[in-house]
């Protein structure tokens, strides 16, 4: 059993730290911690505040993902008080709104979750600033290369690579660390690289039961487009076409969902399986990530593709109390649809972008956006969250889908100097 102490004092803390008890400490950065009483704390992580959420969120992540029994948030002062709640909530037991959060938003708590759930997960381990050396050498014992490196609860892709060597890998940690004061609180986390077909599906939860879903599979996997690779195609698959797909994908998400503690709202779920259906079974998704909101970029807009009502209209409608099933759901009149990012081909300023009306009145695009401005920088390889000018469109079959995808993609060029 470990209690997390709030703020290190000689006088608050003087039984604490007297007694047998495992003690945790969280203070902020500029706090001195004598040297004599800090190997009396088994960790210290420190914060920039005492209303630092992002830290106070990565240390509860750490907790529960390193297995720590925490019994009690000691917090005898003024100035921690909203800190320790925040604590208590998160690393509660029960699910709450807080605890939900982290279970979608730190990936150790999230496949920890997705484990405990019967789905497959692959090998990850934490790096931490405080005590690198010793973590990468855990690293490359337990996890082994090939492997991803990415922050806990980052953006996108941003600043997720593969990692193919030990020196790649203390490379990635110098720059992930650099110019900061070594803190537990600085941290990414590693995994192992899973090769095969990368898929998303987009959900909306109502007491528990998944009320709309669509399945999606990446033409090309996020990390390859960050290296280069195109077009950035998510081709969403029918159901009545797919269904086994759509069986495995529902269980699977109904387990993680019951684990965590999810009951309604949106959820973006990301994972890797063997294209060929006969292969499709829950225990077959390997477990990437899930996040409790609406997919990034025009996602929502996808799904209303498919199914008649976009994921941020269903949202609102659920969080207005709406009768969902009154919503203008109707079957896609095409089999496949998909979305495209029209992307750059390398980076730069962007100088010139594909006019709105143009994108919109190409034969069968269902909806066009052109979020970019000309004068924004676009830097490839940064993150697939980089939206530029966004189509999504309707074909007959997949392979008509990738090839108009294609022609759209030479048709609207984002011009870069």
């Amino acid at each position: 059993m470990t209690t997390l102490m709030l703020r290190h004092s000689a006088y608050w803390g003087r039984e604490l730290l007297d007694s047998d008890t495992d003690v945790v400490l969280i203070d902020l950065i500029e706090a001195d911690v004598p040297a004599a009483l800090a190997g009396r704390y088994s960790r210290i992580y420190r914060v920039e505040s005492w209303s630092d959420m992002a830290g106070l969120s990565l240390i509860a992540g750490d907790l529960i993902a390193s297995g720590v029994d925490v019994r009690m948030v000691y917090s005898p002062t003024e100035l921690t008080q909203f800190a320790a709640g925040y604590l208590r909530t998160a690393l509660s037991a029960t699910p709450n709104p807080l605890s939900v959060v982290l279970a979608t938003r730190d990936k150790r708590v999230m496949k920890n979750l997705a484990a405990k759930a019967g789905l497959r997960v692959t090998n990850w381990e934490t790096v931490h600033a405080d005590r690198v050396a010793d973590d990468l050498a855990r690293v490359a014992e337990q996890v082994g290369f090939p492997l991803v490196a990415k922050p806990v609860n980052g953006f996108g892709t941003q600043h997720t690579d593969v990692i193919e060597s030990p020196e790649q890998l203390a490379d990635y940690a110098r720059r992930a660390f650099d110019g900061k004061v070594p803190s537990a609180t600085d941290m990414f986390v590693c995994e192992r690289f899973v090769p095969g077909a990368e898929y998303h599906a987009d959900a909306l939860l109502d007491g528990g039961r998944i009320v709309s879903i669509l399945v999606s599979r990446y033409l090309v996997n996020p990390r390859d487009l960050r290296a280069g690779a195109g077009p950035d195609l998510s081709i969403g698959l029918d159901e009545q076409t797919h269904p086994r797909p759509y069986e495995a994908v529902r269980e699977g998400l109904t387990r993680f969902i019951r684990e965590a503690g999810l009951t309604d709202g949106p959820v973006h779920f990301e994972f890797f399986a063997d294209p060929a259906e006969s292969t499709w079974t829950p225990d077959g998704l390997v477990f990437s990530e899930i996040a409790s909101r609406i997919g990034g970029g025009n996602i929502a807009d996808l799904v209303g593709a498919y199914c008649g009502v976009n994921l941020r209209m269903q949202t609102l409608a659920q969080g207005l109390g709406d009768d969902l099933g009154k919503l203008p759901w109707r079957r896609v009149p095409s089999p496949v649809v998909g979305l495209l990012n029209l992307i750059p081909t390398r980076s730069g300023t962007i100088t010139g972008l594909p006019v709105p009306d143009r994108l919109s009145a190409e034969p069968d695009v269902l909806f066009a956006s052109v979020p970019a401005k000309v004068g924004a920088h676009y830097e490839v390889g940064v993150s697939t969250a980089t939206w530029t000018a966004v189509v999504v469109f309707a074909a007959q079959s997949e392979q008509a889908l990738v090839e108009r995808a294609r022609t759209l993609v030479a048709r609207y060029p984002i011009h870069v100097e």
